[in-house]
């Protein structure tokens, strides 16, 4: 594999990440110890739902973003389009897509984490 492929998954598993945080966010019950007497499946939780969206996708947004023009003013035009590139970016979704199931789905954590959490 190519050094420049390499820094792009590298920096190309941020989007990865993201993806699979926004749908943990969106699959998220909060289920604080105060949950039950404040929040209930209605607005309030909707919209902090909501909120949190929008705030990670702002400032993960921007992180991806400044990443992305560092790697590639450093890398120039050394990025190869190749089947090693397609398969590795496969391959990290994959792991990060398999860790989600297991352990967020699964295990159930959507149901034990409070939206404190995000």
């Amino acid at each position: 594999m190519e050094p420049g492929n390499l820094i792009f998954l590298y920096w190309f598993e941020n989007i990865i990440v993201a993806f699979f945080t926004i749908w943990k966010i969106v699959l998220l019950k909060d289920n604080s110890d105060t949950s039950a007497s404040v929040f209930s499946e209605t607005k309030d939780l909707i919209i902090l739902k909501h909120s949190g969206l929008v705030n990670f996708l702002l400032y993960y947004g921007i992180f991806t973003l400044s990443h992305g023009l560092i790697v590639f003013s450093v890398m120039g035009t050394r990025l190869i389009f190749n089947t090693s590139l397609l398969f590795g970016i496969l391959s990290i979704f994959f792991s990060h897509g398999m860790s989600f199931l297991t352990n967020y789905i699964y295990l159930k954590k959507y149901l034990k984490t409070s939206l404190g959490y995000w």
